[in-house]
C-alpha cells in the first residue's frame, strides 16, 4: 500500500492507495473508500468518483489470515494491538481470535492457526508490529 498526499477541494489529505490499474483506482481518505476512474487531461473527460459501500463493515470476513508456521503467529500486516485475548499457558483451538489488531482504521482479528497451548507472546497491547513480526508460539 503506498501513502500519498493529495489536494482535494482545496484541502490536503492523506490518501492510501491501495490498488490501481490503468483506468481506476481504490483508495482510503480518512477511513472512506473510494473507486476513483483515471484519465488523461487529453481527452477531455469528467473523472468519476464512486464510494465503495460497506467496504469495511464485516470485519470477521475481511481479517487477515494468520501468518502461521508451526504455531508461530506472525502479524499478517502492520498495525497496532488493540487487544490480546490470550496468555501464555492458556489452550486454545485453530481458529480462535488471538489478537485484534488495528490497521488503516479497521479492527482485524488474528486466528489461531492451529490447535495448542500457548507457548509465548511476544507482544503487548499497545505495541506497533509489523507485517511478518513474530506475536506468539502455540506447541
Amino acid at each position: 500500500m503506498k501513502q500519498l498526499k493529495c489536494k482535494i477541494n482545496g484541502n490536503q489529505y492523506n490518501v492510501n492507495l491501495l490498488s490501481m490499474t490503468r483506468e481506476s483506482a481504490e483508495v482510503e481518505v480518512n477511513g472512506a473508500f473510494y473507486s476513483v476512474e483515471l484519465f488523461d487531461e487529453d481527452e477531455k473527460k469528467k473523472p468519476t468518483i464512486q464510494k465503495v459501500p460497506n467496504r469495511n463493515t464485516n470485519i470477521i470476513e475481511n481479517s487477515p489470515k494468520p501468518v502461521s508456521n508451526n504455531g508461530i503467529i506472525k502479524a499478517p500486516l502492520p498495525g497496532t494491538l488493540v487487544d490480546i485475548n490470550v496468555s501464555v499457558g492458556d489452550q486454545v483451538k485453530k481458529d480462535d481470535v488471538v489478537f485484534i489488531l488495528e490497521a488503516m482504521k479497521m479492527e482485524n482479528n488474528i486466528l489461531a492457526g492451529s490447535t495448542g497451548t500457548v507457548k509465548n507472546v511476544n507482544v503487548v497491547a499497545g505495541q506497533s508490529v509489523l507485517e511478518g513480526e513474530i506475536l506468539m508460539e502455540i506447541t
